[in-house]
């Protein structure tokens, strides 16, 4: 799945913004992130919890053109009649409503509404994998064939993890570091010496080894479901509080650009020209 094209109107500090987006990796520069974010969440049907009521005005309006597997669509995002949110519809090539096709496309995808946002600032995310198994687990009160299709669902999930750990080879980061992953599914990073190097990394180093355990989790949780779920559609990702933070040499070097993103279209946002970031981390 690829967001194409976005054009977001009178929402929040927003009033005009239209920009078009390619496979791959994006460097977005924007003053309204927030806005910007919650309206990207918005199309790709993620739960945004950070959409603020105020932001919407009768005026607003959000369009999107989006790629998947089976087709193009034109969707649109249309304040409630009371401002409390927003109605969406989406129109295929030839303008007929695929609204609830597109919809369709999202229906299995509840749990994977907080796996394509990465913040640079999350240190959870080296046990990822590690905890992630709590996603399966559901309240009691169930039917048995529902608790059934739970075991099956835990049993695959535990087999698959098993097989992702056991094949993990160690991903260079920079300056000599390297990024592991126990048998327990928790990352750590190590030096040539097979030093752990918790606390020892410089803020750039420490922010790219949370975004190579984000893109290996993307990878797991992409390769799991296109197991069980044949209309899975991979969602793009969506970098927050990251390149702002990284220095200049890493952003100059296209290492970012040219890095393995699994077939993940990725939109980093930030919030000034990455080449006014710090200069040495």
């Amino acid at each position: 799945m690829l967001i194409e094209s976005i054009s977001v109107y009178d929402f929040g500090t927003i009033s005009r913004y239209e920009a078009t987006f390619q496979n791959g990796f994006n460097e977005i520069q924007a003053f309204a992130v927030p806005e910007l974010t919650a309206a990207m969440g918005l199309v790709l049907r993620n739960k945004v919890p950070s959409c603020s009521k105020l932001w919407i005005q009768n005026t607003t309006k959000i369009e999107a053109v989006v790629q998947t597997k089976q087709t193009d669509y034109r969707v649109a995002l249309t304040p409630n009649r009371d401002q409390s949110g927003f109605s969406l519809s989406a129109f295929d090539h030839t303008g007929a409503d695929q609204t609830s096709q597109y919809l369709l496309t999202f229906s299995n995808g509840s749990k994977e509404d907080s796996r394509n946002i990465f913040r640079g600032g999350n240190r959870n995310i080296y046990f990822a994998l590690k905890y992630c198994d709590r996603e399966g687990k559901r309240k009691s009160g169930r039917s048995l064939s529902e608790r059934t299709n739970d075991i099956l669902y835990m049993q695959a999930f535990h087999a698959y993890r098993r097989r992702y750990v056991m094949s993990f080879k160690p991903i260079p980061i920079r300056n000599g570091f390297f990024l592991l992953l126990r048998e327990d599914g928790s990352f750590a990073v190590e030096d040539t010496r097979h030093n752990l190097c918790t606390g020892r990394l410089s803020e750039t180093d420490e922010r790219l080894a949370r975004y190579l355990c984000f893109l290996q989790v993307a990878a797991f949780w992409d390769g799991f479901e296109q197991i069980r779920n044949m209309h899975y559609e991979r969602k793009p990702l969506i970098l927050l509080d990251f390149l702002e933070f990284l220095n200049t040499s890493v952003l100059a070097s296209g290492k970012l650009q040219h890095a393995d993103n699994f077939g993940y279209q990725i939109l980093a946002l930030t919030f000034f020209p990455c080449n006014e970031s710090r200069a040495a981390h």
